[in-house]
């Protein structure tokens, strides 16, 4: 089976620094797959480039869609070659995107992320900070909204109904009418999950999902992350420090130091790795992943 997301060559470099170099992994379809290593060893930039929020400078990302592979660089607007002007469709293209390509166009063939500092609306409610994230799948034609055309309120009807069964999903049914900023801390981490749901992604990338949260939390936490890949069919890709949620949850891991992958496989055999302890832990003691 073809990945859904093929990550090749991925480089990026911040003046002198090299913080990808690269980077080459895989991420199957259905799979949860964890990128893991020490601060600063590029899993926010690699999540960076792969949704948008970075452009790399070298290598390629390409997503699988229904309509066909996808560059996930092309949708950010590459640079323009002489090639290009040899070949009218792709320059007309390449321009396209260069002027309205961005991380929006990334989350409507189907990636939507997390932040590993909350970003949520604080002084919306929950159900419309879910209501803001289906914008790109609403009816907005101007002159159906001033009509209100029955298109129109089906469309708001369907968000409205999707707003509140996400709400449902990550046990937050109760608080769809509370601002954002006055839900705990752990039920804005569900809330920012249940926003990214709502773009209707294949690939639903996490980043530090688990971060402070209590050990309750956490376990419910992989308890939910389970459900939705299994009852919505979705892909998950994240970066955690929690090594217990990531050994229990994870299909594949991905090792990054400074900026390179170091290793990768199933949790068992990141387990036994030595260079991952070393590089990860400072010490060879496989007992340190249970702590």
């Amino acid at each position: 089976m073809t990945p859904l997301l093929q990550v090749r060559g991925l480089s990026l470099s911040f003046g002198g620094l090299k913080a990808l170099h690269q980077v080459n992994f895989e991420v199957e379809t259905g799979s949860i797959t964890a990128l893991i290593g020490p601060n600063g060893a590029g899993k926010t930039t690699a999540f960076n480039c792969i949704t948008g929020f970075y452009k790399a400078q070298q290598g390629s990302l390409l997503l699988q869609t229904p309509q066909g592979p996808v560059s996930l660089l092309t949708l950010l607007g590459e640079k323009l070659t002489w090639q290009h002007w040899l070949q009218p469709g792709q320059l007309l293209q390449r321009l396209y995107y260069k002027m309205f390509g961005g991380p929006h166009r990334i989350n409507r063939v189907g990636v939507a992320r997390t932040f590993q500092n909350i970003r949520l609306f604080r002084e919306m409610t929950a159900l419309e900070n879910l209501l803001v994230a289906q914008h790109q799948h609403l009816n907005t034609n101007l002159l159906s909204g001033l009509f209100d055309t029955a298109a129109y309120r089906r469309s708001e009807e369907a968000a409205l109904q999707k707003a509140w069964a996400m709400l449902a999903k990550v046990g937050l049914g109760q608080e769809g009418n509370r601002l954002a900023g006055t839900l705990p801390y752990g039920s804005q981490r569900r809330l920012e999950i249940a926003r990214a749901l709502c773009s209707s992604p294949r690939l639903l990338c996490l980043d530090e999902p688990a971060a402070g949260l209590n050990p309750q939390e956490t376990r419910e936490l992989s308890l939910l992350l389970q459900t939705i890949r299994q009852e919505m069919n979705l892909t998950i890709l994240l970066i955690e420090h929690d090594m217990e949620l990531v050994m229990g949850i994870s299909d594949h891991v991905v090792v990054l130091d400074h900026g390179e992958v170091i290793a990768q496989g199933g949790p068992e055999e990141i387990r036994r790795n030595q260079r991952v302890l070393e590089a990860y832990l400072g010490i060879p003691d496989e007992e340190d992943w249970e702590a």
